[in-house]
């Protein structure tokens, strides 16, 4: 195949998130020119930069014709993320943050097994952490290699992917609605991909997950935020099924029977369902104690 058969009709569009990502970002644009697999575009959604990102990324797209920037004025990550989508070429959607590394076969060895498993609609994988400067840390081993597996932990108020590691089918996410706008996007996101196909992750590391303390998950608490609003995820799925909505959501003209219910359905899954499935998770799983907080969401 050649570069232009490549550039005109690409397999894979990796969408990359950037604000504020140096000095990283040469790093995690490298990591994907350095793929096996090359049949991708890479399309970049610059915020408001103030550290020479916006920069960075220009100059990546004048040297190589697969790179794409476009610009969000940091309306949020999801609706980065959908903008990528709307421009994406590829028929698989690949994540990857502006601060983490893809290993060289990442994408050859997701989209083989994709193309293998039709049924698969989100392909996601174990990965291993590492901190500011390189140095690595844990390797954090998800359960969820089988659809089962993930649609359990999504019910227990756990995410079943690690985001920036996942390749997604275009059209299984335009079916299911893109991105919201609601903390832990990639959770709601999830949730609304299992009803209509299956969830699985690669056992084995294909991303390097970059820790450092301006991790939007990690930074000001955000582990705790995060935490709240899967609880708050949950219970609006729990009310889709009582209430028969497809996309319930709780606004100042939801009814009050909706809000009631989703209070008393929130305070139950906080006091009740919440502490006893940290009782169940730990007998099943006893080596992913580490996912208790955020459930893996970044």
């Amino acid at each position: 195949m050649t570069q232009e058969q490549e550039i005109s009709a690409p397999i894979i569009s990796v969408i990359m998130p950037v604000y504020n990502a140096m000095p990283y970002l040469n790093m995690a644009i490298d990591s994907i020119i350095n793929q096996t697999f090359t049949n991708w575009e890479l399309i970049i959604i610059n915020g408001n930069n103030t550290d020479g990102s916006s920069e960075c990324a220009e100059q990546y797209a004048k040297n190589d014709p697969r790179i794409r920037v476009l610009y969000e004025p940091q309306r949020g990550v999801w609706c980065a993320l959908n903008m990528g989508i709307n421009h994406a070429n590829g028929e698989y959607i690949a994540r990857m943050d502006a601060d983490d590394i893809s290993l060289p076969t990442r994408l050859q060895k997701q989209y083989e097994y994709l193309q293998n498993n039709p049924h698969i609609d989100i392909l996601g994988s174990h990965y291993q952490i590492i901190d500011a400067d390189d140095k690595p840390g844990e390797i954090c081993r998800w359960p969820a290699e089988k659809h089962v597996d993930a649609v359990w932990l999504l019910n227990n108020f756990r995410s079943c992917f690690c985001h920036p590691s996942v390749l997604m089918r275009k059209n299984a996410i335009i079916s299911a609605g893109l991105y919201r706008n609601i903390s832990c996007e990639d959770y709601d996101l999830w949730h609304r991909m299992a009803k209509h196909g299956q969830l699985a992750n690669m056992g084995e590391v294909l991303l390097f997950y970059r820790v450092h303390g301006n991790n939007i998950s990690i930074n000001g608490g955000g582990a705790k935020k995060n935490y709240n609003h899967v609880l708050m995820v949950n219970t609006m799925f729990q009310c889709n099924v009582f209430l028969g909505f497809d996309k319930f959501t709780i606004n100042p003209y939801s009814g009050t029977h909706q809000k009631i219910l989703f209070q008393l359905l929130y305070l139950f899954n906080k006091y009740i369902a919440l502490p006893f499935s940290y009782i169940i998770y730990a007998t099943r799983s006893p080596s992913y104690i580490f996912t208790k907080i955020t459930g893996g969401v970044k």
